[in-house]
């Protein structure tokens, strides 16, 4: 993430795409990684807010991870 962060700044109307799958690729790596893409799907919708329902399902999928079901 610092390589990322360091190349593109951060989450903005241009490259928000660019960090929900970011934060999709923390949340496919297991539920023990939500702890770091949730904040950056909330970074996404913030400052993308074309991509806020998917950063939302993101969101969603995190919190049904931490529950132990799947969506």
């Amino acid at each position: 993430m610092t390589i990322a962060t360091n190349m593109y700044g951060e989450a903005n109307g241009l490259n928000g795409r660019f960090f929900y799958f970011l934060a999709q690729s923390y949340l496919r790596s297991g539920a023990d990684y939500c702890d770091d893409a949730v904040p950056i799907f909330q970074d996404v919708i913030e400052a993308a807010p074309a991509w806020e329902p998917f950063a939302l399902e993101g969101i969603e999928e995190c919190r049904l991870a931490t529950l132990g079901t799947s969506p």
